[in-house]
């Protein structure tokens, strides 16, 4: 496997850039959601988030192109891993129908790249001090 590679069902390479289908895109962003690990780098997946936030939907209606900017720049602030906040963010994009407009759903998820902190990728199979995925996410599920 070559570094850097982020495992996703269907993930190609074309010029050394990863291609994936949308709902590559949202398994690999619902992953980290559900277990708040992710694997491989904060690179590609920064650039799946902001391909999620790009075609979420709050009632119909999608974030505009400003905003999309605004996140993927947000994104690329943290160079070699993701914001300690990456959980919540992929949280909010997988539920965009909790908010009210997509408004208040763009200003939550902008804040949510508003911090200081990081958190590592964490080793394929491994969690992120060390317990093994699976456990982790039955943890995470209970709580």
């Amino acid at each position: 496997m070559s570094e850097g590679r982020v495992v996703v069902n269907g993930d190609s390479r074309e010029n050394g850039k990863p291609i994936w289908k949308g709902e590559d895109i949202t398994d690999n962003v619902a992953d980290v959601a559900r277990t708040g690990v992710y694997h491989g780098t904060w690179a590609a997946l920064g650039e799946q988030v902001v391909a999620e936030f790009a075609r979420a939907s709050v009632r119909g209606r999608c974030p505009d192109a400003r905003a999309v900017d605004r996140v993927r720049q947000l994104s690329a602030s943290f160079p070699d891993e993701a914001p300690f906040t990456i959980r919540r963010i992929c949280e909010a994009l997988m539920r965009p129908d909790l908010y009210k407009d997509v408004a208040a759903f763009q200003r939550t998820v902008e804040r949510l790249f508003y911090v200081t902190s990081t958190v590592p990728s964490a080793p394929f199979g491994r969690g992120a001090h060390g317990a093994s995925t699976a456990s982790m996410s039955s943890a995470t599920m209970a709580s």
